[in-house]
């Protein structure tokens, strides 16, 4: 069950190009396919190379709609078949025919090894920079490789977005799983149904309380008779009451006085607490600086000290040259700027005139600067198409490896 389901697809792709071929690709189409049977062995040789039976599945299935031919088939057969070293011992075959056949079949695969090899090292990697200034900002990045297999691009128009795609796939950033409008609804229908239960219990539980409170200042107003009452004997029954109520006057003044000192003395200590610890920080702060500096002197001094050394000085300058040929290789090979720019002062636009005019001969750049004597205007467009290839990446890390001076001078650098 596992390997006919393994052996559906194939046999999907190939019942759809058969379709196709059969009733939109018409006559002249078989014709051209006949026609390359002499090649038609080789290629089916070269998939069936690879581990999987579908292909002589699909090989029987393109025979029998007379697309490729006879030989193409038994090639598929022999090179997908486990038992071609058994058949061939038992059919008595010439050893030498095996050893070339078998010697065929590594060289395709090293060949298509090489093959590969050489397209990741030596197809470039290229990209291409469209960038705007006008009423707003445009910039449109690509960077793209192996016949845009892997694309990566930035666009910055309305919004900013970037993605990196392989073979059309968006790998970064990863889609959100985004909630469909059911789901979202229930949400909503459960959410409603907990606040309307909320609601429900909270005007329950304020029926309750209602009775509650009313006993509650029923037996306030109680006590506060039965105190009357109570201080009225006492007054009729002691005259010497006023006596007592001015000494517990005197000593309630006196509990007061002392709480509110108390209150006075926690407010000054929370108050000394806090700044002792801004004052701490602001110590720590200081001294991660005083550090930070002296980390800094100490490296600086340290490089002073490695400048010094005759071999890190070639060092230096082996990889200041190494650099300058990244960011030659780097540099658009075609490109096409144009500015137009205005500013009411006109010596000052003389001046970067000037300055535009030696940049133009110094480095050659393909630049159109039209200059605006009349009002304050900047807008700029501007094309850049450039490549690089990792053979030229590969081949500057191994020299700058190889340099015994700069694998030292690095080495003592990160110390």
């Amino acid at each position: 069950l596992i390997d006919g389901i393994k052996l559906l697809p194939f046999l999907l792709i190939t019942y759809i190009i058969m379709e196709y071929i059969e009733h939109k690709m018409g006559h002249k189409s078989k014709e051209l396919i006949k026609k390359s049977d002499k090649f038609g062995p080789i290629i089916g040789g070269i998939l069936g190379i690879f581990p999987q039976c579908g292909f002589s599945v699909s090989a029987t299935n393109l025979y029998a709609g007379r697309v490729i031919t006879l030989g193409t088939l038994i090639a598929v057969y022999l090179s997908t078949s486990d038992e071609m070293l058994p058949i061939f011992i038992s059919e008595a075959v010439s050893p030498i025919i095996i050893l070339k056949i078998l010697g065929i079949t590594i060289l395709a695969i090293l060949g298509l090894i090489i093959f590969l090899l050489l397209v990741v090292l030596f197809v470039p990697i290229r990209y291409d920079i469209k960038a705007s200034k006008y009423e707003k900002v445009y910039a449109n990045i690509t960077v793209h490789w192996i016949l845009h297999i892997i694309t990566a691009r930035f666009l910055m128009d309305e919004g900013k977005d970037f993605y990196i795609k392989v073979f059309g796939i968006k790998i970064y950033p990863k889609k959100q799983k985004v909630k469909s409008e059911n789901a979202v609804k229930d949400e909503n229908t459960v959410e409603t149904k907990a606040s309307d239960s909320k609601e429900d219990t909270i005007g329950h539980e304020e029926d309750m309380k209602m009775p509650r409170k009313v006993l509650e200042a029923s037996d306030t107003c109680n006590e506060a008779l039965s105190e009357e009452s109570k201080t009225v004997t006492l007054l009729t029954e002691n005259p010497d009451n006023d006596r007592t109520d001015d000494s517990k006057t005197d000593d309630d003044t006196r509990k007061t006085k002392k709480s509110i000192i108390d209150l006075i003395r926690e407010k000054v200590a929370g108050i000394r607490a806090k700044i002792l610890n801004v004052r701490n920080k602001i110590i720590d702060i200081i001294n991660r600086i005083k550090s930070l500096f002296t980390d800094i002197g100490a490296k600086v001094s340290h490089f002073a000290d490695m400048l010094k050394d005759e071999s890190n000085r070639k060092s230096i300058k082996y990889l200041w040259e190494c650099v300058k040929d990244l960011v030659k290789a780097l540099m658009p090979k075609k490109h096409k700027i144009y500015v137009l720019y205005g500013k009411d002062d006109p010596a000052k636009l003389a001046d970067i005139i000037g300055y535009v005019a030696v940049l133009k001969a110094y480095t050659n750049i393909n630049l159109e600067f039209v200059p605006d004597f009349t009002q304050d205007v900047l807008e700029a467009d501007a094309r850049l198409k450039g490549k690089i290839t990792l053979f030229f990446v590969c081949l500057l890390a191994y020299r700058i490896y190889k340099n015994k001076d700069v694998r030292r001078f690095l080495n003592n650098f990160t110390k």
